[in-house]
């Protein structure tokens, strides 16, 4: 009994150890199951989510569906209750380009339309019967433009306007001026300067010679009308309902402002940049030119200011010094949408601004490529193989509209303090030029008389009437030697005159010129227009041959869109910006003879 009472302790002991191991074995199969328990929990969550994830792609193209069958049926709705007026053909043709984006958008994504697009690449470089194709259309296609070009102009001469023969020899004249001082005459594509005439006189006929480029140009005028009218509302708000009394700080301002955020929403979405890089396939098409120098080309219709070589920015690290040039000579021959604003505001007919900036992207690419034209053995098509891809930098619609705000008040902050400065200067430098023409007993020796003399020839030769070539002389001079904005509010002026002056002539006919200057009385209102007024002729010639950023102060916006997008390109850009101002001018005169050559009379 005593031995089994000694070994029961140790009985017990053993048990005790047992009894533990036991629940520390217990304890670490429940906390591996937890674990596992946790570990499929947290696997299952992952892979739902997941699942959650992949149908965000397709819900929201079945909301993008069901979206786009509304709108579609609200327009064909729209359709049965208000047919032929000009409202509902404005829905209808909206709709209608909408939908061809959007349907390009998700056509251009597809493989099969990738292998489309490489085998047509495939067979344009085989053949040498396709070759022979394309040179007898060519020259057809080149005799039958100079013969429209012959057939128009002999039609308007033939009606008594002999001043379009003068703007034909201008353009002669300008042509030789370019090709003289070539850097590489021998490189020139002869190809490219007559397809960049070509289509400037074929759009110039279109907006000055036919009914149909007429309306379309003053229908796209309305509608820009129209959409900056919605701006009055902020500038209420934020300014007052006599805002207006200031209109160029309140009223012409915050305008653009808003139509430079517009454009920026209009980039995120794609609308522009699918514009633009269809117009400039085209232009590339028909020119030779390369992708990058198009593109920026048909963007500077719409935007400018330096902002038309971030169109180009997945190209800009392939470009040769010859496209550098050409894209330099585009941005400073161009004003973009933005400043058609601002200078409608000046009072110039928006209708002469926007034809202009069209007719303005073949004329800088015809004249880049006279003078400094690409050496075939260093020009890149940098197309689809070599290109950095493009990405945008906004998240959503709101963001873009943001940033375009904060952009266009840079703009307009700029535009102000410039305008405020240049004005001083400018009214500094006729000040002291005046006072030493005094001391010297030269009467009127001021800035405006100086550039009158100076650029009299440029505005002879682009075919301005006789009586107003030195006013137009002086507009040319303020706009190359201070500013496009200074210009356009003293042609602004010009057509203020003009309206007052045909209203009175309407109601009376005895109007008083005064002899010692270009002023006119009108005795029955006793009121004088300062400076008199431009005949029609000179003012349609004169507004499109001011349509463009060459002048010094432009240069520093082009060079710092330069210096940050390709800073490696910054010494070349210093070193022919004089060039490209001067070339970028001329192209700015192609555009003024072409509408001289074919200007009619009523």
């Amino acid at each position: 009994m005593n031995q089994l009472s000694a070994k029961e302790p140790s009985t017990a002991g053993t048990s005790n150890l047992e009894d533990n191991k036991e629940t520390v074995l217990t304890v670490s199969i429940n906390d591996d199951y937890t674990e596992h328990v946790t570990e499929r929990e947290s696997t299952e969550k992952q892979r739902f989510f997941k699942y959650i994830a992949s149908l965000k792609a397709p819900a929201t193209r079945v909301v993008k569906f069901v979206i786009a069958g509304l709108f579609l049926a609200y327009v064909g709705y729209s359709m049965t209750v208000e047919f032929g007026s000009e409202n509902s053909f404005r829905l209808l043709i909206g709709t209608i380009l909408w939908y061809l984006f959007l349907s390009w958008n998700l056509i251009k994504k597809r493989k099969w339309f990738g292998n489309i697009r490489a085998h047509i690449n495939e067979l344009k470089c085989q053949g040498r019967i396709q070759l022979k194709i394309r040179k007898y259309i060519r020259w057809s296609l080149y005799f039958a433009m100079l013969l429209a070009i012959g057939a128009i102009v002999g039609m308007s001469v033939a009606k008594g306007n002999f001043r379009n023969l003068v703007s034909l020899g201008g353009l002669i004249v300008f042509m030789l001026l370019l090709y003289i001082t070539s850097l590489d005459r021998s490189n020139i594509s002869w190809h490219c300067v007559f397809w960049g005439f070509g289509i400037q006189f074929t759009l110039a006929i279109l907006v000055l010679y036919t009914t149909v480029g007429k309306d379309s140009v003053m229908w796209c005028s309305t509608r820009l009308s129209e959409l900056l009218d919605h701006s009055k509302k902020g500038s209420e708000f934020i300014f007052g309902k006599d805002y207006q009394k200031i209109n160029f700080a309140f009223g012409i301002l915050p305008t653009v402002v808003f139509f430079v955020a517009i454009i920026r929403v209009l980039d995120y979405l794609g609308v522009l940049r699918f514009i633009n890089r269809n117009l400039g396939s085209v232009l590339a098409f028909c020119t030779g030119t390369s992708t990058p120098e198009s593109i920026c080309a048909a963007a500077n219709i719409f935007v400018g200011g330096g902002q038309g070589i971030l169109f180009i920015k997945e190209y800009v690290n392939y470009l040769t010094e010859s496209q550098v040039f050409c894209v330099l000579v585009e941005d400073i021959a161009s004003i973009g949408g933005g400043a058609v604003v601002l200078y409608a505001g000046y009072g110039v007919p928006v209708k002469y601004l926007i034809s202009a900036s069209v007719l303005s992207a073949p004329a800088a690419l015809a004249a880049a490529k006279l003078n400094y034209p690409s050496s075939p053995s260093l020009s890149l098509t940098v197309d689809h193989d070599k290109k950095d891809e493009f990405k945008r930098t906004e998240s959503n619609i709101l963001h873009a509209l943001t940033v375009g705000a904060k952009q266009g008040l840079r703009f307009v902050s700029s535009i102000a303090v410039n305008l405020l400065v240049l004005l001083s200067v400018l009214d500094l430098i006729d000040g002291s030029l005046q006072w030493f023409g005094a001391r010297a007993g030269v009467k009127n020796f001021n800035f405006e008389n100086i550039s009158s003399y100076l650029f009299y020839p440029f505005a002879f030769l682009i075919g301005v009437d006789l009586q107003d070539c030195f006013r137009v002389a002086n507009l040319l001079g303020l706009r190359n030697l201070i500013s496009l904005a200074i210009s356009y509010m003293q042609m602004g002026e010009y057509v203020r005159n003009k309206e007052v002056y045909n209203e009175y002539s309407s109601l009376f006919n005895d109007t008083v010129f005064y002899e010692d200057s270009y002023d006119v009385f009108l005795p029955q209102w006793n009121r004088t227009l300062v400076k008199g007024v431009l005949s029609d002729r000179s003012e349609v010639i004169a507004a499109y041959a001011l349509c463009g950023n060459a002048s010094l102060s432009s240069l520093g916006i082009s060079f710092g869109s330069i210096s940050v997008l390709a800073p490696r390109f910054i010494g070349q850009v210093t070193r022919l910006a004089p060039r490209a101002m001067i070339v970028s001018t001329i192209a700015c005169y192609f555009t003024a003879c072409v509408a001289g050559m074919i200007y009619q009379d009523g």
